[in-house]
């Protein structure tokens, strides 16, 4: 990463969606002692009224540090609300004219893969909006940051306002004093088989199996002779496929893979539940791997995006995750894939 160069001047006034934990504090603390002006609202279950607070607060700058506070409800409802908020803050900001538009900063803490260490699922949600919210709108987030979980409010304070004062316009990452930035790089892919062996007495499921990419994947399973696939689509009923399902259904089959159709929505853990357990019971055998392809397809740009699209794109694809991982936990897979969308690294 380039090394830091603080900047003279201080942000004039910077509103800050403080946390509960302290680091917002610290941080109103670090700006005033440079000759700025902080405003600190906290976090409330009701969403604020975000043109008045924008407008009172005059603010040129905001930083969101309410995902610090960590998961107080259920974890899709957690990360959706997140979401929803950062959505709302987003475009009240578009509306302003464009010279008093505040620069938006969204923090998080444990939310990026860093090395070999796990990540936050509840925060993690939000970099992949704020990376898309940066491509489409250029020049309007000050900066995406993931603070280290392990440092105290004091010393995430710290980290934030380096980057609020060298200009940000970055994706950082901070670990045990360190500052790590996203880059894309050519990789460098090993010429080796893979290692994943598909089992002729094994069944894999995949939920969105009759979209284009599950029909594909359950294709190409079959041709390495999976012994079953288990296609969940809530347009699975075997009395109403279409022709195109029907043909992929039919061409699986002529590779002598058994298919598994299960009408549910990926979301609906109950049924889901059911339907593995009396599929693995009716053939002896046990799922081997499992592949979430399922998604809504949505080109909305995020300024036209209201609370139904949002809800629709993260009820498939985040929570519906959450839920596969629920229903696989401490089994042993073979394969766990997730299909995302690249809109937010490219």
């Amino acid at each position: 990463p380039r090394p830091l160069s603080a900047r003279d001047i201080a942000p004039s006034r910077t509103l800050i969606l403080t946390d509960r934990n302290g680091t917002g504090l610290a941080l109103g603390r670090s700006i005033e002692t440079s000759g700025g002006t902080t405003i600190q609202t906290a976090q409330t279950v009701k969403a604020p009224d975000w043109r008045t607070l924008l407008e009172n607060s005059q603010a040129d700058h905001v930083v969101h540090l309410w995902s610090l506070d960590g998961i107080d409800v259920d974890i899709e409802e957690s990360f959706q609300r997140e979401i929803f908020r950062a959505q709302a803050l987003l475009k009240t900001t578009l509306s302003m004219p464009p010279e008093h538009r505040p620069a938006l900063w969204f923090v998080t803490s444990g939310a990026c893969q860093v090395g070999d260490e796990g990540s936050d699922p509840a925060q993690a949600p939000l970099w992949g909006w704020a990376r898309t919210a940066s491509n489409e709108f250029p020049g309007l987030l000050g900066g995406v940051i993931d603070v280290d979980p392990r440092d105290d409010g004091e010393t995430q304070a710290q980290q934030i306002w380096d980057e609020i004062r060298c200009g940000g316009g970055d994706q950082v990452a901070r670990r045990a004093g360190q500052r790590y930035v996203c880059r894309l790089a050519r990789a460098k892919v090993p010429k080796t088989e893979c290692s994943i062996t598909v089992k002729p007495d094994g069944l894999y499921l995949i939920s969105g199996g009759l979209g284009v990419l599950g029909r594909r994947i359950a294709l190409h399973l079959a041709r390495h002779r999976a012994g079953g696939v288990i296609l969940v689509s809530r347009r699975a009923d075997p009395d109403s496929l279409d022709e195109d399902a029907g043909k992929i259904v039919r061409a699986i089959e002529a590779e002598g893979t058994a298919v598994h159709l299960v009408a549910a929505d990926v979301t609906d853990e109950r049924r889901l539940r059911m339907a593995i357990d009396g599929i693995e019971a009716q053939t002896g055998q046990q799922i081997q791997g499992v592949v979430h392809a399922a998604g809504t397809l949505d080109a909305t740009p995020l300024a036209d995006l209201d609370e139904d699209g949002l809800h629709a794109a993260l009820h498939a694809k985040a929570h519906g995750a959450w839920i596969l991982h629920r229903l696989f936990d401490g089994r042993r897979l073979d394969l766990f894939a997730l299909f995302s969308s690249a809109s937010s690294v490219l």
